[in-house]
């Protein structure tokens, strides 16, 4: 397999957990407002973000009240886009 395909394999990838980092973003901004995180459009994006969060959640319940796994799922996400880099930079570069 040529180089062009791992470069673009890395590329999907990353662009992949780029947006499930905005979904994670955008759903917490909507928890804020009740009448758009309970439409349509937020039981989708909390239909791909909760999973992860569910699982942070188990680990680390909310404090006093305030719920810091988009927070902590966000920087999960950004350590594996590093690891993802890594691993390409490996391939690529022998």
């Amino acid at each position: 397999m040529g180089q062009e395909f791992f470069v673009l394999l890395y590329k999907i990838g990353d662009r992949l957990i780029y947006i499930y980092m905005l979904v994670i973003v955008v759903s917490a901004f909507l928890s804020w407002v009740p009448n758009l995180y309970n439409s349509r459009f937020g039981e989708l994006l909390r239909r791909f973000s909760d999973p992860l969060e569910n699982m942070i959640r188990r680990i680390i319940p909310p404090i006093m009240g305030l719920d810091f796994s988009p927070i902590i799922g966000i920087f999960l996400c950004e350590v594996i886009r590093k690891l993802w880099a890594m691993i390409f930079r490996v391939i690529l570069l022998g």
